[in-house]
């Protein structure tokens, strides 16, 4: 999944775009692809050298900094605000 964002990291919103067309192909559910956009974005936020640390949800504001607000399912939203500091491992269970 990373080749995606990386070959389109010169165009962050692209990037997001094709990474979620890529992940139709095995994983056509919206809450895989907005998974993959979402770590797309990520990426895309430490190729152009967005700080992982120093703000109080880094990935999602480095999200909103490459391409501004993209609109995500609400389970990935929520991860994308850290849900998952709040929880410990016995809550945090994929679904398949």
């Amino acid at each position: 999944m990373a080749a995606v964002p990386i070959r389109y990291a010169a165009d962050p919103g692209g990037s997001i775009d094709k990474a979620g067309d890529s992940s139709k192909t095995t994983h056509a559910h919206p809450l895989p692809i907005d998974g993959y956009r979402y770590l797309s974005a990520l990426i895309v936020a430490a190729l152009h050298g967005k700080p992982k640390r120093g703000n109080p949800e880094p990935a999602l504001h480095a999200r909103k900094r490459i391409v501004g607000t993209v609109a995500l399912a609400p389970p990935i939203e929520n991860v994308a605000a850290g849900s998952f500091r709040r929880r410990q491992p016995p809550e945090i269970r994929g679904t398949g």
